[in-house]
């Protein structure tokens, strides 16, 4: 009996060399490769390579499943963006590969029971970018998902920084991602509760201007982007934020409040309540 796998992956900052499109083609022959991007699908063979290791070297978005129900999506940050404290939680579905360059997080489902295939692969693709770019920014309430849905089946879980994050209105991306991997909408409203009424740490998010940016680059940093403009022929906002950062300032963060099972559940209770009685209005208006 066959089995279906599917691999997309793709180059946000840069492009890929003749010699990088080669190395990718030594792995499969029937990909297809581009300057930015990686797609094969297989029956009965399967990938030439750890995708976890074509990610940290060639990548910066990715996507796997199987129709067995395995899934994998899989977004990789500069080394740094992510707090160590954020990501010390033992989760079956977040994986964390790090080297001197580079954090890899990958989402995983051993078992997504719903039917799935290409088009719902590459509708849930498009949104990466943009998950990508909220976590690059300090939006790392991805993250807290994943927390959220370790506590649901272990109440032990280890804690992570309690920080101000908006959970009450999730973006369209967000709202993708968690429908997707079965995030409790309970618990996220619960945690919403939890930052109305605790005492919790700012969200660090950087969105500075452009003249702003420009100003504080040293004249080193401003030769190191021509350079890479020059050698790439393109450089993108996220190649070029990665590149002037000064320091990985997430990684040695004092955190002084923690999200932990005996903050949160206090609260699950209520957060039920007003989630089903969000749900009943909601089908009633829809059905009126």
């Amino acid at each position: 009996m066959s089995e279906y796998q599917y691999y997309k992956f793709e180059r946000l900052d840069g492009y890929l060399d003749a010699k990088a499109r080669q190395a990718l083609r030594a792995i499969s022959s029937r990909a297809e490769i581009s300057a930015t991007s990686f797609q094969v699908y297989y029956t009965y063979s399967d990938l030439k390579a750890e995708p976890f290791e074509l990610m940290l070297k060639y990548f910066d978005i990715g996507f796997y499943y199987a129709d067995w129900g395995s899934i994998d999506a899989y977004i990789k940050l500069p080394a740094g963006t992510l707090p160590d404290a954020l990501l010390g939680f033992s989760s079956d579905g977040l994986h964390v590969h790090e080297n001197d360059e580079w954090q890899l997080l990958i989402f995983s489902l051993e078992e997504y029971d719903e039917y799935f295939d290409d088009e719902h692969a590459d509708d849930f693709f498009q949104h990466l970018a943009a998950l990508r770019g909220g976590l690059m920014q300090g939006d790392w309430r991805l993250v807290y998902f994943m927390w959220l849905k370790a506590f649901d089946f272990n109440d032990d879980v280890e804690r992570v920084p309690l920080i101000q994050f908006d959970f009450e209105h999730l973006s369209e991306e967000e709202q993708a991602f968690a429908a997707l991997y079965d995030i409790p909408l309970a618990l996220v409203k619960a945690l919403a509760m939890v930052l109305s009424e605790q005492p919790s740490h700012q969200a660090k998010q950087t969105q500075l201007t452009l003249d702003a940016w420009i100003h504080n680059l040293s004249q080193a940093e401003k030769d190191t982007l021509l350079r890479t403009l020059f050698e790439q022929g393109q450089l993108t906002r996220h190649q070029a934020l990665a590149l002037t950062r000064k320091e990985p300032v997430n990684t040695d963060e004092i955190y002084q409040y923690w999200l932990t099972s005996a903050v949160i559940s206090p609260f699950i209770e209520q957060a039920q309540s007003q989630l089903q009685q969000e749900q009943a209005a909601a089908l009633a208006k829809k059905l009126a």
